[in-house]
Parts: C-alpha cells; sequence; structure tokens
C-alpha cells in the first residue's frame, strides 16, 4: 500500500508541474515578460525531479520516459518560438 501511495505522489508532483506549466502558457499576459522564464524553471525542476526518480530506480524506466517526453513536448514549442523571435543583425529574422 505503501510503494503505490508513493508511486501515485510521484505521479500527482509531475502532473502538477504540468498543469501549472500549461496554465502559464494559456494566459501569459499574467506573468508577462516571467512566463517564459516561469515554464522553463518548472520543466527544469521537473526534469532534476525525473531524474531523482529514475536513479532512486523504484519505478522504472517506463512512467519516467512518458514524463520526460510530456515535459519535452512542453518546453519545444518555446524553444522554436525563441529561435523565431532571434533577430539577426544584418540578415533578419531566421527562418
Amino acid at each position: 500500500m505503501i510503494d503505490e501511495a508513493k508511486y501515485a505522489a510521484v505521479y500527482s508532483i509531475l502532473m502538477l508541474g504540468l498543469i501549472v506549466e500549461i496554465l502559464i502558457a494559456v494566459d501569459r499576459s499574467a506573468l508577462g515578460a516571467f512566463a517564459d522564464a516561469g515554464i522553463l524553471a518548472i520543466a527544469v525542476l521537473q526534469a532534476l525531479f525525473i531524474f531523482m526518480v529514475y536513479m532512486h530506480g523504484r519505478y522504472g524506466p517506463r512512467p519516467v520516459a512518458v514524463f520526460a517526453v510530456i515535459s519535452l513536448l512542453t518546453v519545444l514549442p518555446l524553444f522554436i518560438a525563441l529561435l523565431y523571435s532571434v533577430v539577426m543583425p544584418h540578415h533578419g529574422s531566421l527562418p
């Protein structure tokens, strides 16, 4: 019973982080310029948490891989948007 509770706690913490990331991404005006930094900070914390859970070794690689992919999918659009927002001085915007 205690192992199931720990497993549920790990999923709850990661899902809560994912929900906060999505809420920040949906309503960026509330945080203004700090919205992207907030999402990236939460993603970093999720990645560290996933790494620590994986290194602990109780839950196996499958749940860790699922949340790693979910975290990557939430951060990848931000990274692509950052690339498109960069303006090169002599060449204009990136493609």
